[in-house]
């Protein structure tokens, strides 16, 4: 579990960076890498809160007061794993919704847009 929330420190400090790059740039009318950025830090964050909480009461727990160890884990498991679904869907539908804005603000490069769904 410290190697994952280490891993999810890594991930926001470089949404971070990234935000804070794109946000010192003159886009125009294209601040929506910023956004994103912005965006990701924040449901990173919310995440690793989640994570952080769950290994410190963990930590916290004796397995001795379970009856069936072994299922609680799984139980405890499959949270991790929602968790980090739920950050991954957020963000790639971040990026898609970032993609769309960028396609019809720049009409001029992309055509116009149609719609496409992912």
């Amino acid at each position: 579990m410290d190697d994952l929330i280490k891993l999810y420190w890594g991930l926001r400090s470089t949404a971070e960076k990234h935000g804070d790059e794109f946000s010192k740039i003159n886009l125009g009318n294209n601040e929506f890498a910023a956004s994103f950025f912005d965006m990701a830090f924040n449901d990173i964050t919310i995440t690793l809160e989640i994570l952080d909480y769950y290994n410190n009461l963990w930590m916290k727990l004796n397995p001795k007061n379970f009856s069936n160890v072994d299922k609680t884990r799984d139980q405890n498991s499959q949270r991790i794993i929602l968790i980090q679904k739920i950050c991954f869907i957020e963000i790639m539908s971040m990026f898609e919704f970032t993609a769309k804005k960028v396609v019809i603000q720049n009409e001029d490069i992309f055509e116009k847009f149609k719609g496409v769904y992912i």
